[in-house]
């Protein structure tokens, strides 16, 4: 499907934390509805995601940056990568924080911000890009997959109130990815 919306990329600021913490918390409260804990849901939500987002955007720190695509002025997407946070990324930049926007799913906006997300962790100079995914978001491995990404390691994300079953994905070097507009996102 061919993209005509048009996305405006830039790097995050304090300002957007608001913003940001909003899109975080709707994305990942749809995808993970029926399948984190109930205490977790209740308790990440939006105003836990928005103080977080304002911590991690104040800090303006060299281990990680976030990507934010926006389109007619609102946060749609976002992708953060850097420093990985765990032994199992091994040489490999992380990338986390990949959330798009649930109207703006399927339009190719994935791909783009993966592209860039890929591509700062090489800017950053890390040999290659990783990142995990919860093993239940089927959607989201066959996106990877379809991008080239190769599943490796699994390992229980200890996370703050949820112990969820990861999966370490692979990514290719930027120049190795799918053209964009192939598969839906």
């Amino acid at each position: 499907m061919p993209n005509d919306v048009s996305y405006l990329l830039r790097l995050a600021q304090l300002s957007d934390a608001a913003a940001l913490g909003a899109l975080h918390n709707r994305v990942w409260q749809a995808t993970y509805a029926k399948v984190a804990p109930a205490e977790a849901i209740a308790r990440l939500d939006e105003a836990h995601r928005v103080a977080s987002w304002k911590q991690a955007l104040s800090t303006n720190s060299e281990r990680e940056e976030t990507l934010v695509a926006e389109q007619n002025g609102l946060p749609v997407g976002m992708i953060s990568a850097g420093q990985p946070r765990g032994p199992c990324f091994g040489p490999a930049g992380e990338i986390m924080h990949f959330y798009v926007d649930l109207d703006a799913q399927g339009r190719g906006l994935g791909q783009l911000m993966l592209r860039h997300g890929i591509e700062m962790v090489e800017w950053a100079g890390y040999p290659s890009a990783a990142l995990s995914v919860v093993e239940q978001n089927l959607r989201a491995r066959r996106f990877y997959a379809r991008m080239g990404g190769v599943e490796g390691q699994v390992f229980t994300d200890p996370g703050p109130l949820w112990k969820s079953t990861n999966i370490l994905v692979h990514l290719p070097p930027s120049c190795e990815l799918p053209c964009l507009g192939q598969g839906t996102p």
